[in-house]
């Protein structure tokens, strides 16, 4: 039979994976729906109960509802820092991290590798460059191991606390960019990981965890991410978060005490398996991996399956969300407990062994997902073929986490967890990149006619003035959500977390693509850190909701409060007195003034937008993200505000600071209450909409040259300071530099612990 088909121009390219399989070859693909749009709406707005979260109105509920900014609650939540003594322990726990985290020496061959060279096969002038590599990682090596071998009291602690010992700790392990083209965490390094406590975080110490409130887990993620590996700090989170927390919020008494003491042990990691191909941000709604309850009533049965699952390879536990179809009118979110053979240690032999072994009960699990960010991070596609989970374990524990049907709050409220750290991953990994660029900037020799140097130029100083600002801007944000999860333990903070997750991963990849431009080509070269943050940047805006869905979700949320109200007249009445509040949190009158009125302009917008559409409002999608946008700005001024009532604030970081809330007021001066976006929503009746074209600001005076300036003096003060103390350890005292150099370059190629 001839294969040979009409020369029609569709076939003329074909692109893998283009189109879905059709339904008459078993696919699973949708229609465009013919159900009625207001019976949709009801039953989707019946089922988000679980979504919008429980206990005391958030800050960005108050906001959008209440018309009132609660500066006086973010004030508190600011300033309610960690004491000197727990701020001492938790620095030298960091330490210890950055010290037994350290990079490994190959780090050099793979930056020589982006030049297409080897030790062996090597231009001179490229040689000198490779050695004095060598000599720094020499240098900085030597330093963590004398701090290891002899560690101040604080550190000493933690070891004893932790039983290591400096033999534990004397090899390097970490190379960001062998796990990115191996798509492989080794072993060895995730049992380091491990014994550092990195993998019980967030587990209560009763449960053998470290119980670390946010803000120490938070520094913990920002010492991570000086390792270049969003990898490893994806790792920790997902099992931090998606993975151990949901036991805690919702385990019952025996899967609690069973399973977090096994987390805290550190066998294996947790992974949640909620994504599908068909069904990413819409999980609830679109899922289809179905469970039904066995004949004999003692186990469910699975079919379906999922995608991008964190950690899949390396999971002794996964939490599985499914439908129940137990008959009745409606499917019942669910999420199950299912135990895996996976172990930290296992080699990638005994991983496909595992897996290999899985398909005998009908649970087929991928090799990793060949990503082109966080690679490593042992994401797997898996199907489910008549799965059986027993309703109960061998050891009488219960493998449903919750109740059946409530894993909508499961997952949200898990979520939520999640995404509050997602700030300072981003936001750590931005200012890494922007430090680089900086660097970058001012050794870099170009164009003579405007100073010789890169960072002499206008438009490179624009770019720098601008990154400062973001970065200082998002460092605010992301330290106040921090404070606020810790500060108010049952405030619904869903919104706020949806807000942090949403800017911070949308600042942090402009950021990193803009200190992308200052190293040109290097920045598309393998070897170089810039280059591996780029691509994990990427990553953020997509996992655990994407930023379209969480902006709509944070007004959501929001209005949650005017959705309960209705048309009940106390009620209403209780919304509208609020409006006539005015918290100061400390700030100056003109600040207070400037801030909730700004709030209350944006409350009339949010609420003339429901009282208008009621259910429908969450079809309003364009004037949904614009208003997300609105509350996100708000509560980001709020944070950056009360940031600079800190008097130890460094200047450079205070001109930035004030350059942000300056630019915000410029534009609100400019545009007068008035929004000339096209998509923005209609105020209420009474308010008059004007269109207007305002004339733009000039670039330079959003990101003044001052900024860029005082930034590029701390890179000049961070580079002198470099150069003195190589200088000095390299000539040492007998002044002999070439001898003393090749010293260190010796030591570090044959991969030596310590130079005599």
């Amino acid at each position: 039979m001839s294969l040979i088909v009409d020369v029609d121009p569709a076939f003329n390219f074909y692109v893998p994976g283009q189109l879905y399989l059709p339904d008459y070859l078993g696919g699973k693909g949708k229609s465009a729906t013919t159900k009625n749009q207001d019976a949709t709406v009801k039953q989707l707005m019946k089922k988000s109960g679980g979504m919008l979260g429980t206990g005391q109105n958030g800050i960005i509920s108050d906001m959008t509802a209440g018309g009132v900014l609660r500066l006086n609650s973010l004030e508190e939540a600011a300033d309610n820092k960690l004491s000197p003594e727990k701020q001492k322990e938790i620095n030298a726990y960091s330490q210890l991290i950055n010290d037994a985290m350290r990079l490994k020496s190959d780090i050099v061959l793979n930056w020589l590798d982006g030049y297409g060279s080897t030790p062996d096969d090597i231009a001179p002038d490229l040689k000198k460059e490779y050695e004095y590599n060598l000599a720094r990682w020499t240098i900085s090596n030597n330093a963590s191991l004398a701090r290891l071998q002899n560690p101040s009291t604080e550190v000493k602690e933690w070891m004893n606390n932790l039983n290591l010992k400096f033999k534990d700790l004397k090899e390097a392990l970490v190379n960001p960019f062998q796990i990115d083209e191996e798509i492989y965490v080794r072993p060895e390094l995730l049992e380091r990981m491990r014994d550092l406590g990195l993998f019980r975080l967030k587990i209560p110490e009763k449960f053998g965890g470290l119980g670390f409130n946010q803000r120490e887990y938070d520094k913990v993620i920002r010492t991570v991410i000086h390792t270049y590996s969003g990898t490893l700090s994806g790792k920790i989170s997902a099992h931090s978060t998606l993975g151990s927390k949901p036991f805690e919020y919702y385990g019952d008494f025996q899967q609690r005490h069973h399973h977090l003491p096994k987390i805290a042990r550190g066998d294996g990691l947790v992974s949640f398996a909620l994504t599908e191909r068909g069904s990413g941000t819409d999980a609830i709604n679109n899922a289809e991996t179905i469970a039904k309850l066995s004949p004999d009533g003692k186990k469910y049965i699975l079919n379906g399956s999922k995608i991008y699952i964190t950690n899949t390879h390396r999971s002794s536990l996964m939490l599985i969300f499914a439908k129940v179809d137990d008959g009745g009118p409606e499917l019942k979110p669910t999420v199950f407990i299912k135990e895996l053979p996976f172990r930290l240690s296992d080699t990638q032999e005994q991983i496909d062994e595992k897996r290999q072994k899985l398909k005998e009960e009908g649970f087929y699990i991928s090799k990793p997902l060949k990503l082109s960010g966080i690679r490593g991070s042992n994401q797997a596609y898996i199907e489910f073929h008549n799965l059986e989970i027993p309703i109960v374990n061998e050891e009488g524990i219960t493998n449903i986490l919750g109740e059946v049907g409530e894993g909508t709050k499961v997952i949200f409220n898990s979520l939520n967890a999640g995404r509050a750290g997602f700030g300072s991953f981003c936001a750590e990994a931005a200012r890494c990149a922007f430090q680089m660029s900086v660097l970058e900037a001012i050794q870099r020799r170009r164009f003579d006619e405007h100073g010789g140097r890169l960072a002499d130029l206008p438009q490179v100083k624009r770019y720098i003035a601008e990154m400062a600002i973001k970065t200082e801007a998002l460092d605010a944000a992301v330290e106040l959500t921090t404070n606020l999860v810790d500060t108010f333990p049952h405030m619904n903070i869903i919104a706020e977390c949806a807000a942090i997750k949403v800017l911070s991963s949308e600042e942090a990849w402009k950021i990193s693509t803009t200190a992308a431009r200052m190293f040109g080509g290097q920045s598309l070269m393998k070897g170089h850190p810039i280059e591996l943050i780029r691509r994990d940047m990427w990553v953020p805006l997509i996992v655990e909701g994407v930023t379209e869905a969480l902006k709509q979700h944070l007004v959501g949320v929001g209005a949650k409060p005017a959705l309960k109200a209705g048309m009940n007249p106390i009620a209403l009445g209780k919304l509208g007195a609020s409006r006539l509040k005015y918290e100061s949190g400390g700030l100056s009158i003109n600040d207070m003034w400037w801030i909730q009125r700004k709030t209350k302009s944006y409350s009339a917008r949010a609420m003339a937008l429901g009282l208008l559409n009621g259910n429908k409002t969450m079809l309003k999608q364009k004037e949904l993200l614009a208003l997300a946008d609105e509350a996100i700005e708000i509560y980001q001024a709020a944070a950056v505000l009360l940031k600079l009532r800190d008097q130890s604030l460094p200047e450079h970081k205070k001109l930035a600071l004030k350059q942000f809330i300056k630019n915000l007021k410029r534009k609100d001066v400019m545009i007068e209450g008035i929004r000339n976006d096209e998509h923005y929503p209609k105020a209420a009746t009474s308010q008059i909409i004007t269109k207007i074209s305002p004339i733009k600001l000039k670039k330079k005076d959003l990101y003044p040259e001052e900024i860029a300036n005082a930034y590029i003096k701390e890179a000049e003060n961070e580079l002198s300071s470099q150069r003195s103390l190589e200088e000095k350890i390299f000539k040492g005292s007998e002044n002999n530099s070439s001898d003393r150099f090749k010293q260190f370059v010796i030591v570090s190629s044959q991969g030596e612990e310590k130079i005599a």
